[in-house]
């Protein structure tokens, strides 16, 4: 599937002039490959000249923070006036990797009152009409897979170079885990192939992702496996549930619990898996799964959220008891087609 329709492509390049001054935007709590997706676009657009800045609403975990030009970031969060100065002299925003407005946390009443041309390029499914522009493929890996793309279909591909490569590489490997899942289409292995011929190190990149947490995040992470992890292999399923008691006790920082829901789903016979998180004001849910098994409808159906087939979240305001009861409840219900999810 190719989301790139020339008409908007060259609709775009009437839009965006020499001088044009352009924001890029991710989500709150925003991930690897929204790290990348934006940090590799803006140093491409930098790199043809272009007034490009990446403004995100909260902190970012502090194992990206070896991303090429991560410094560069604006974090509503801590500079909320040399941001929204920087939206209102904007003439075109980028949002990446995020479907609704909402996903920019207290950014997003600023962001909906602002007449900049509004460009969507994203991955997940269902995207919310907010944008003039929207470039949306759920088949593809990742968003900074999508960014290539773009970058490809507006003839900036000139400007890319090994820190722009770098970042985007990384973003395809968060999103995937490692090349472990939403990572079949041959089209992704063309894309990462390109960004090496760049001389990309893939290994010290992974390394980087998956090797730079904390002590107290992997004694973290043996406390939430050995004492909360309850697996219910009638079901095929599996959860562990986290308090904020719990996350203070091992020092929590944003990102901390990156990965921990994937866990599980290495044990064998288990399908389909979820994290529950006590946060300040409400309950986050996050979901994996194998096989046909819709994750996303469940978070969408029960958890107010969304995401991809074997990939999604929630979040509800209720306590950490009624969470875990109301996920065992569905666990139950849904047990014959968890089982059945990998035939």
């Amino acid at each position: 599937m190719n989301c790139f329709k020339k008409e908007h492509i060259n609709r775009l390049k009437e839009v965006i002039k020499n001088d044009s001054k352009i924001i890029l935007l991710t989500h709150l709590n925003p991930d690897g490959d929204a790290i990348g997706s934006v940090l590799g676009l803006h140093i491409v657009l930098r790199n043809k000249g272009y007034h490009s800045h990446v403004i995100i609403p909260n902190n970012a975990p502090d194992f990206l923070e070896w991303m090429p030009d991560f410094n560069e970031i604006i974090f509503y969060k801590h500079k909320r006036e040399q941001a929204k100065k920087l939206m209102d002299e904007a003439d075109v925003a980028f949002c990446i990797d995020f479907n609704a407005a909402n996903r920019l946390g207290k950014m997003e009443d600023y962001f909906n009152e602002k007449s900049f041309f509004k460009v969507l390029i994203d991955h997940h499914p269902e995207p919310e009409k907010f944008c003039q522009i929207c470039f949306s493929d759920t088949s593809a890996s990742s968003a900074s897979e999508l960014v290539f793309e773009f970058i490809v279909e507006m003839r900036i591909f000139d400007a890319m170079n090994k820190k722009a490569a770098e970042c985007l590489l990384a973003g395809i490997i968060a999103d995937t885990g490692s090349f472990s899942y939403n990572s079949s289409n041959p089209k992704t292995y063309a894309i990462v192939g390109k960004l090496l011929q760049f001389g990309v190190d893939k290994n010290r990149i992974n390394s980087n992702i998956y090797d730079n947490f904390s002590a107290d995040r992997l004694r973290f992470l043996g406390f939430a496996l050995n004492e909360k992890m309850k697996v219910f292999p009638e079901a095929s399923s599996a959860y562990i549930s986290l308090t904020q008691e719990e996350m203070k006790k091992y020092n929590f920082k944003i990102g901390d619990t990156e990965g921990f829901v994937n866990y599980p789903l290495s044990i064998k016979g288990i399908y389909f898996t979820a994290i529950i998180l006590e946060m300040n004001d409400h309950i986050k849910f996050s979901f994996r799964s194998k096989g046909n098994f819709p994750s996303n409808e469940i978070a969408k159906k029960y958890f107010e959220g969304g995401g991809h087939v074997n990939a999604s979240a929630g979040r509800l305001n209720i306590t950490m008891q009624e969470a875990e009861n109301k996920l065992e409840e569905i666990i139950d219900k849904y047990k014959n087609d968890i089982n059945k999810s990998w035939d």
